[in-house]
């Protein structure tokens, strides 16, 4: 029984690799639609939601599945319930890619100038989901604490661009719809990094049994 458990906690870890790259390839396809303004690239992403929400459920039905033929305890169990977790803070992260795209659907074509820094700001969120895997699948609770520090660079990056786009509103009034969109883009990007931070709480909740979540590091 021993070995059959650990074959279906690798075959959830490889699952888990698949949402996360799935993910990940949203979080990009959101970027790369809003530094061009293009709604081909958005509607792409919108389309590949569904490829997620199907891996997600495959995946959860797999954990608990798990959980009921083997009973897990300890280690083994903190593994299938941060598979879990983290499969659940994956699929957000291709909502909030999906609500990225449809807001860059509605501004596309308007010729405005790129007035927030989405290139540095998706940039530093991909790079935190990708870091928050990394440390998953190594085991490595010193890389997961460093990717719980550098959300608060998206979380500044989000505050800033509130501030600039609160004075464009004023400004100019006549595009006071895009420039919402564009706030509601630095939104969902700073909720992403804090979904890639989640996953990296769940890799030391993993590693080393200790629940951070709404404590300091």
């Amino acid at each position: 029984m021993l070995r059959h458990l650990d074959r279906s906690i690798e075959e959830i870890r490889a699952k888990l690799d698949s949402v996360a790259g799935l993910a990940c390839k949203a979080v990009e396809g959101a970027a790369s639609a809003a530094l061009e303004l293009r709604s081909d690239l958005a509607q792409k992403v919108v389309a590949g939601d569904t490829a997620i929400d199907s891996a997600e459920v495959e995946l959860e039905e797999l954990c608990l599945r798990v959980l009921a033929l083997y009973q897990p305890v300890a280690q083994d169990l903190r593994s299938v319930i941060a598979a879990l977790k983290i499969n659940n803070d994956l699929e957000r992260i291709g909502d909030l890619s999906v609500s990225i795209a449809l807001r860059v659907q509605k501004i596309a074509g308007k010729q405005l100038p790129l007035i927030i820094p989405i290139e540095k700001m998706s940039a530093l969120c991909i790079s935190l989901l990708k870091d928050s895997m990394i440390a998953f699948h190594k085991g490595d609770t010193s890389l997961a604490r460093k990717v719980w520090e550098r959300d608060s660079e998206v979380n500044d990056l989000h505050r800033n661009n509130y501030g600039t786009l609160q004075n464009r509103m004023r400004e100019d009034p006549d595009n006071i719809e895009s420039y919402v969109s564009y706030l509601s883009i630095s939104r969902n990007f700073e909720r992403i990094a804090d979904h890639a931070t989640n996953i990296a709480e769940d890799v030391i909740y993993l590693i080393d049994g200790e629940i951070v979540r709404h404590t300091k590091l």
